[in-house]
């Protein structure tokens, strides 16, 4: 198993644009269809993904990934 595991690498430093996407795609996933009070806070949250997306997408620095999943 050692052997095997070896093998496997490290987190890399190197931005990784479907990580950052699935970050935004899961966050926003969770907040659509868990946060209880979207009529009460006003947010059309349809329209939060796409813009979110594209911060992912263009994302360089694991810092700015961040900003990509941030409301």
């Amino acid at each position: 198993m050692r052997t095997a595991l070896s093998g496997v690498g490290g987190p890399s430093a190197a931005p990784d644009v479907v990580r950052g996407l699935a970050d935004v795609v899961v966050a926003w996933s969770v907040f659509r269809h868990f946060y209880p009070y979207w009529t009460e806070a006003g947010v059309d949250w349809e329209s939060r993904l796409d813009p979110q997306l594209e911060a992912a997408r263009v994302a360089g620095l694991h810092d700015v990934d961040i900003v990509g999943v941030e409301y």
